[in-house]
């Protein structure tokens, strides 16, 4: 514990167990070992470079409430496309707390998985201002996700979007849900995001997420220039996405534009390709 309070931020046991619970939410789950006890487990993708630090946050947070933890044996996992990713894994004890942290904090039944099952937890939305922050940091550290090239950030979720989009609202953040995903689009809700901070150990994505605020304030309302207009068409025709668009003449050129501001740019400006620029 002492290593984690030098290498991160101070953190209170209530803010401990609130972002214990969010992790949990987001990349843990729940193991049985005996009837009257269970042991959690958060795996963490290698391809990001936060996450040792949240795995170690996610040890640092269960120190916090008494409960011992530790780094386990990597591994490789298998989505249902047959596509392989390598994970770092962290592991508790075994204890019944637990248990009562399932059926009573989370509101999930022994048989409930997680992944197909909304937790029961109105109790957060109630709680204090702190407490839902730290509970969010959890679940978008695991979970969450901010995408400079469509100028949004959000929280990925299968079961619990109606929770999150509440707690988010409590939160001042107003946030919409469109395919499997909640993602939060208004400049205001943005900035918003960045004040909390949303993360909290993801820090590449705080990153990515401080830079769309500074984009949106630098929006360049004007109308495109004919060389703006010109390295728009250029990139389009060498099979650039929006997105790739977006990020190259924010890199390049300073110039701040929306993806649909440059989809219609190019709109205008390929007649001869109209299929492919609708």
């Amino acid at each position: 514990m002492k290593e984690h309070e030098r290498e991160f931020d101070m953190m209170s046991k209530i803010v401990g167990l609130m972002y214990f619970l969010g992790a949990l939410v987001s990349d843990g789950c729940f193991v049985e070992s005996s009837h009257a006890s269970v042991y959690v487990e958060l795996s963490a993708s290698k391809a990001y470079n936060w996450s040792r630090d949240f795995g170690r946050g996610f040890c640092y947070a269960l120190g916090k409430i008494g409960i011992s933890s530790k780094r386990g044996k990597d591994r490789i996992v298998e989505d249902e496309e047959g596509n392989l990713f390598p994970q770092m894994r962290w592991a508790s004890t075994s204890t019944p707390l637990l248990l009562w942290v399932r059926r009573t904090l989370l509101g999930l039944e022994a048989s409930a998985p997680k992944t197909w099952n909304p937790i029961q937890a109105d109790w957060i939305l109630d709680a204090p201002e702190d407490w839902r922050i730290a509970f969010i940091q959890g679940v978008s550290d695991g979970d969450g996700f901010a995408s400079i090239p469509n100028y949004c950030t959000g929280i990925a979720t299968i079961v619990n979007q109606e929770f999150f989009l509440h707690l988010l609202e409590s939160l001042g953040i107003h946030g919409v849900f469109q395919k499997k995903h909640i993602r939060v689009i208004r400049k205001r809700s943005i900035n918003g995001a960045k004040q909390l901070p949303m993360f909290r150990y993801a820090e590449g994505r705080q990153v990515s997420l401080t830079e769309m605020t500074v984009m949106l304030d630098s929006v360049n309302r004007k109308l495109a220039s004919e060389l703006e207009i010109k390295t728009i068409m250029k990139l389009h025709d060498k099979g650039h996405s929006l997105g790739d668009i977006v990020v190259k003449l924010w890199n390049k050129y300073g110039i701040s534009r929306r993806p649909s501001t440059i989809a219609g740019i190019i709109k205008r400006n390929c007649p001869k390709h109209v299929e492919r620029c609708k």
